[in-house]
């Protein structure tokens, strides 16, 4: 405790980490005191920290986490930190600030506002360095979030999504940046959870795609859920027609009751399928 004092008046976020965690696994600090001393972690003087190891701040925050991810207040304040050091955490490992973005949308506008042009700007002003460097970071954690508002443990209510996505039209409205509105929902409902019966998305996301969804949305969606791939390797078209297939099925089972929704997966079927026949030509021609 000594050596913590020391470290963090005189020390820098490196040598912090490693003696907090050390300590922490040495004398079985309670998650009272281990918070205590995470406050104010992300003011700590950044210059002399050398590599900072992720490891150390990812089993530090866990069990903060587990204590009180619950808890507003100092899940607020654990959300801080994991802000500050969200280039060295995965963002599954960023649990609080999950929380409080999906719960409230203004964390989530604001990184909008800043980001995004306004209705009717057609340039920004002239940026000094440090706005530039600024907007590079806010760009590199948007990029990282991927959230479906009001989701909890797998589910996500009705009533607070429908109060999130009003609570954010309003946002956008004030920031005069509501022609963004169908292109960013589409892109968050995306990462819907699977409904109660086994099909994307769950059935309060496909709701709100039925009362909200334009062309943008759609677009959108779409989108996310095509790059939301990511790296794969060839099958010669196979893992494609399968995909296309699976698509198919969930839009044939929504088409009655959500005509939308099921149009996104008829699209995303559309793609995957043409996507399939050209892999396989390709292989068939030895392109591959």
């Amino acid at each position: 405790r000594w050596a913590l004092s020391e470290c963090k008046k005189y020390g820098n976020i490196k040598s912090y980490l490693e003696t907090l965690f050390w300590a922490n696994n040495t004398i079985s600090m309670n998650a009272d005191e281990l918070y205590n001393y995470i406050l104010g972690l992300e003011k700590m003087e950044y210059s002399n920290a050398g590599g900072i190891n992720a490891h150390y701040l990812s089993e530090i925050l866990e069990k903060l986490q587990d204590a009180y991810e619950d808890d507003m207040d100092k899940s607020s304040e654990i959300a801080r930190i994991e802000i500050a050091f969200f280039n060295l955490l995965d963002w599954k490992k960023m649990r609080c600030f999950q929380n409080e973005i999906k719960r409230n949308p203004e964390m989530y506008a604001e990184m909008v506002s800043i980001l995004y042009r306004r209705e009717g700007e057609l340039s920004r002003e002239e940026q000094d360095e440090e706005q530039k460097q600024y907007i590079s970071i806010i760009y590199r954690l948007f990029d990282k979030v991927k959230f479906c508002p009001a989701e909890k443990s797998g589910k996500v209510d009705a009533d607070e999504l429908g109060q999130w996505i009003e609570q954010f039209r309003t946002l956008l409205m004030r920031n005069n940046q509501f022609h963004l509105f169908g292109h960013l929902l589409g892109r968050l409902l995306a990462f819907s959870p699977i409904g109660d019966d086994g099909y994307m998305p769950c059935e309060a996301v496909r709701i709100t795609i039925e009362k909200y969804a334009d062309a943008k949305m759609i677009s959108a969606y779409k989108t996310t859920v095509y790059n939301n791939r990511g790296i794969f390797t060839p099958s010669a078209g196979k893992e494609e027609l399968k995909m296309a297939n699976n698509f198919k099925e969930t839009a044939d089972y929504l088409a009655i009751k959500y005509p939308k929704t099921a149009e996104i997966y008829y699209g995303l079927y559309q793609v995957y399928f043409s996507e399939s026949s050209n892999a396989r030509e390709c292989a068939e021609n030895g392109d591959f």
